[in-house]
């Protein structure tokens, strides 16, 4: 529900006129950008220095970068470091989109490290699939993240004075440029797009502009240079490579392909005996990505691929991919960070994480936002909208002033002084009596606490049919509750317990509901699914 309102809210109240992408997935990149044109206003990109704090120098970094910046941004999309979430294609059962949430947290709960329960979650339904035995399941694409991590990340932002409206991972922030791409292409088939980066490197793929599949890679740009480290044999003896050479052979002279400018042919050799391990291990690992994306999801044949990130540097690794793995492979020359500082049309591909994409669509991308903060973009809409009815209201009272005073202007003299008089008072004391009542009534409901009784008659009726209560502990003082209970449906009991749980949370009696455990056991010789809820009373 929380996620409704935030989309309602987005789509529904101000937008902005530009933006700031906070991009730390590799590296530090901050860009002001403006929606309106779609067009970079500012770029800067940052290593982060081993020595320094990570979290002191991205403040640092933003604040002076906000001091340059001449536009007056104040909303902010943050694009997190890659180890804080997690991607993945799911098929579960058709259920009510508010049950899908829980669904996905039960289906993933062995593949993530970090609590699970706490997570933040947000997923886009890929299609509707009718199974032979006419079941109906939903393949849908999930991110997951780690909240404390992210929470963290998104207090960084607000420490610089912006507000975080939307939290998308890099594979994510893809979809808007390639949404661009395929606009006048026809019906295209699916294309991807290889971020290769100092520390990590991801394969996505994209059918008409959204993300429907992603896997890392164990290849980095790191370990293409750990490979150069090994000792090379020249004429004057053994030699071995510097950082600073390093960085040549790969971004200004190249992995060397056969037609290679290269002076030294046996250093040439060489250079390619040391790079081909790691660079058929990277060519290995994208053919059994997009072999498993075509036989498990049916996605189709790639058409092209794209190199983004620091890798889309490296001289002649577009050759040399393409003839590995036979597709066109596309160095993504046009998000040069010269180039999109400067001027960027809507149709271009800029920025090796999206930027345009992550500021003009983050609504329609995955958007891991964590609830807290997303709440404070919901109050903030409903005090404008507060604003706004007051307005109207006042205006409502204004029109109906005046109108009633020309009224009792003409006819006040057909009418007894003391009559008007009678009546009006009359009206005073009547409205006097219904505005007490009113505040009675308000009064009473704040001093009114939640009965026992009550929240017994509540579990009742919002009990499903094949779940039974065990036991129910409530704290009336903290205002918190236990409730243990078993299912003896045990073909689906994800989907009861997730009724049960939306039925709490719809009610005005429960908020914080959450399932404690869940696991299969027997009870007189039958199997059942035992489970544990936790909640607090409102």
């Amino acid at each position: 529900m929380g996620k409704m309102n935030f989309d309602f809210a987005m789509k529904f109240g101000r937008k902005p006129s530009s933006i700031v992408v906070v991009d730390i997935s590799s590296g530090l990149k901050l860009s002001g950008i403006s929606i309106k044109d779609n067009k970079v206003n500012a770029l800067k990109e940052y290593e982060f220095p081993v020595a320094a704090q990570k979290d002191e120098f991205i403040l640092k970094s933003l604040q002076n970068f906000l001091k340059e910046s001449s536009g007056q941004d104040k909303e902010a999309v943050l694009i997190p470091s890659s180890g804080s979430y997690l991607i993945k294609r799911l098929q579960l059962p058709a259920v009510p989109k508010q049950e899908l949430s829980q669904s996905i947290r039960w289906q993933i709960k062995e593949g993530v490290s970090f609590d699970n329960s706490k997570a933040s979650l947000d997923f886009k339904i890929i299609k509707k699939i009718t199974k032979e035995d006419g079941s109906e399941v939903f393949d849908i694409i999930v991110a997951v993240a780690d909240n404390d991590k992210l929470i963290s990340e998104v207090n960084i932002i607000k420490q610089a004075g912006l507000s975080c409206v939307a939290v998308i991972p890099a594979a994510a922030a893809y979809t808007g440029i390639l949404s661009k791409y395929n606009s006048g292409q026809g019906k295209a088939g699916p294309v991807a797009i290889l971020e290769l980066q100092d520390d990590g490197c991801f394969i996505a793929t994209y059918r008409d502009g959204q993300l429907d599949f992603y896997r890392e890679l164990p290849v980095s740009i790191s370990k293409l240079k750990q490979l150069l480290l090994a000792t090379l044999i020249t004429e004057s003896g053994q030699a071995q490579l510097s950082g600073e050479q390093i960085n040549k052979v790969l971004f200004e002279e190249g992995i060397p392909l056969e037609g290679s400018p290269y002076k030294d042919k046996a250093m040439a050799g060489q250079i390619v005996s040391l790079l081909r391990p790691g660079l058929e291990r990277l060519a290995q690992e994208i053919k059994r990505s997009l072999l498993y994306y075509d036989s498990q999801y049916q996605g189709g044949q790639v058409e092209k691929i794209f190199v983004c990130g620091k890798g889309s540097r490296i001289i002649n690794l577009d050759k040399f991919l393409a003839a590995q793995i036979s597709l066109p492979v596309v160095m993504s020359l046009f998000m040069d960070k010269v180039n999109a500082a400067a001027s960027i049309r809507k149709e271009q591909l800029i920025d090796s994480c999206g930027d345009i994409s992550a500021a003009s669509s983050y609504i329609d991308s995955l958007n891991i936002l964590p609830t807290e903060f997303r709440s404070e973009k919901i109050e903030t809409f409903q005090k404008v909208s507060l604003r706004w009815i007051a307005g109207i209201i006042f205006l409502m009272l204004l029109v109906s002033f005046i109108f009633a005073s020309g009224t009792t202007a003409v006819y006040q003299k057909r009418l007894d002084n003391s009559l008007v008089h009678l009546q009006v008072i009359s009206q005073v004391k009547n409205l006097k009596g219904r505005l007490d009542s009113f505040k009675n009534f308000i009064s009473g409901l704040r001093d009114t606490d939640v009965e026992v009784g009550k929240v017994l008659k509540r579990f009742s009726i919002i009990a499903p049919a094949d779940l039974f209560f065990d036991e129910l502990n409530i704290n009336c003082d903290a205002k918190t509750g236990a409730l243990t209970g078993h299912i003896t449906n045990i073909v689906n009991p994800d989907a009861i317990l997730a009724k049960l749980v939306d039925g709490m949370v719809s009610t005005a009696y429960f908020k914080d509901v959450n399932i404690a455990s869940m696991e299969q056991t027997e009870m007189g010789a039958k199997a059942v699914s035992k489970f544990q809820v936790d909640f607090k009373l409102q």
